[in-house]
């Protein structure tokens, strides 16, 4: 549900006309894109933790995983 609702959003600000107004306040316009890939890459971290593919990931391929340990390592730290 959050992920489709970000693809969404990411769609709507996408549109040039959208886009174009947004980007008057460019610094407001990285806020929100890196908003959304914070949503995003927690989303895939969440998805791989509840699905048990952070121990699957050292084999084959998964962002959510990875986001998972990046995160993990940076709450630690914190």
């Amino acid at each position: 549900m959050i992920r489709e609702l970000e693809i969404e959003v990411r769609n709507l600000i996408s549109e040039p006309r959208t886009r174009h107004l947004l980007m008057r306040d460019i610094g407001k316009w990285f806020q929100l894109c890196s908003s959304l890939d914070v949503i995003g890459d927690t989303t895939l971290a969440i998805d791989a933790y509840t699905d048990g593919r952070v121990v699957a990931s050292v084999e084959g391929h998964s962002y959510g995983a990875e986001y998972l340990v990046i995160y993990g390592l940076m709450q630690v730290l914190v």
